[in-house]
């Protein structure tokens, strides 16, 4: 298989958290990866994944400041947002009670307790119309906020990013939560998603611009001198959108579009210098 570009690489570093905001024993891992946000794991085996996700891209954090409390059996991690109450090495159970329970989150200043398996019912994701006007009713996806001031995330099935760049399923069975505990805070748990999985890609400020495109089988030389039209007119172009005919079809059969990224070289005779061309005029080239 050939490799990736270098675009879509992952940085594999980023994926390791800093060892001073690691808390483990045999069968858990507890990550602080800010004082607002923490990442619960558990495997049997006493596996633990410190490559990227199909969600997550970074996990080094600065080490935010905590204080510990922990023997044999119990853990008690505590940052200005949570207090955080653990029976060691126990898998994690639903509970909302110690010890009948063994995993908690309780909001500083507040009575608010997040416990695994919480329902989560104060979420703000809510019950939307479709847009095509149609009487059923989507139910939208568990979003960040909530008025309970925390959120969890399951990342416990998402592909993980190999060195390569590609993705593969998780090797073994684990539990992978991350923990918004927030309380109030939106923005900053906002930053925190976005340190966490990635800052959205903006556009590229060619898309935003004019863009042509026609079903007409254009020649090379038709479409430079559509281009010489454009100039001589002062209008202003980002984007040629060549459509079906520039490259190979298979009339016979009529499976117009099953031949790959095959030029019409009757039409355009020599696409390498052709697109070149294009991008002298500092136009993006899209092939339908």
């Amino acid at each position: 298989m050939n490799s990736l570009g270098e675009q879509f690489l992952i940085n594999m570093d980023q994926g390791k958290a800093n060892e001073g905001a690691v808390f483990s024993g045999q069968k858990y891992r507890i990550t602080i990866l800010t004082e607002r946000l923490v990442r619960f794991e558990y495997n049997e085996e006493g596996f633990f994944e410190d490559r990227p996700t199909q969600l997550v891209l970074s996990r080094k954090f600065d080490v935010p400041q905590v204080s510990v409390r922990e023997d044999d059996r119990f853990i008690e991690i505590t940052s200005r947002y949570f207090k955080i109450e653990y029976s060691k090495n126990k898998p994690f159970s639903a509970s909302r009670i110690v010890p009948g329970g063994n995993l908690r989150v309780t909001l500083q200043s507040t009575d608010r307790v997040w416990y695994y398996g919480h329902p989560e019912v104060r979420n703000y994701s809510s019950t939307a119309v479709s847009l095509d006007g149609a009487d059923d009713k989507v139910k939208l996806k568990k979003g960040l906020y909530s008025t309970d001031g925390f959120v969890s995330l399951d990342d416990s099935d998402s592909y993980v990013f190999n060195q390569d760049g590609t993705l593969s399923p998780r090797e073994k069975k684990v539990v992978d939560i991350y923990l918004f505990a927030y309380r109030k805070d939106f923005g900053l748990c906002l930053k925190d998603y976005f340190d966490l999985t990635g800052k959205p890609p903006l556009l590229p400020r060619y898309a935003l611009g004019n863009w042509w495109s026609r079903n007409y089988s254009y020649s090379e030389a038709d479409m430079l001198n559509l281009l010489n039209t454009f100039e001589k007119y002062e209008i202003p172009l980002s984007v040629l959108l060549l459509d079906k005919d520039w490259h190979i079809r298979n009339y016979e059969k009529k499976k117009d579009l099953e031949t790959g990224y095959s030029f019409n070289k009757q039409l355009i005779p020599t696409p390498y210098e052709f697109i070149n061309k294009l991008h002298s005029k500092n136009l993006k080239l899209g092939l339908n």
